[in-house]
């Protein structure tokens, strides 16, 4: 008797496993860390005007990336987002943190 994935004129399809929320993103926080410390550095040689504003356009797009990037891999692996509660609350934030971003760099310009 054959097993059902090795009939004639079907195929099995491997399952794939689920990412695992860090699965990929050693990288990428590491780029972040550097980046950041890059920053602090290059704050260090300024003559520091404006500090609350230079920090607070530093920190919106840091901030909005990681929201971004916790609920979509929350929804990669375990379809957190859709699954457990209604998404308005996730487009609340995002476009919150979204219009952010230009409003607190041009207040360093």
């Amino acid at each position: 008797m054959q097993s059902r994935g090795a009939m004639k004129g079907t195929t099995m399809v491997p399952r794939i496993a689920r990412p695992n929320l860090w699965t990929g993103q050693w990288l990428h926080l590491g780029c972040l860390v550097v980046l950041l410390f890059l920053v602090v550095v290059a704050w260090q040689s300024t003559d520091r005007e404006h500090p609350w504003a230079f920090w607070t356009a530093v920190a919106i797009p840091v901030v909005d990336q990681f929201y971004v990037w916790l609920a979509w891999r929350l929804e990669l692996s375990r379809q957190a987002v859709s699954r457990h509660m209604d998404t308005r609350p996730y487009l609340w934030g995002f476009f919150i943190l979204l219009t952010c971003r230009p409003i607190s760099a041009f207040t360093v310009a």
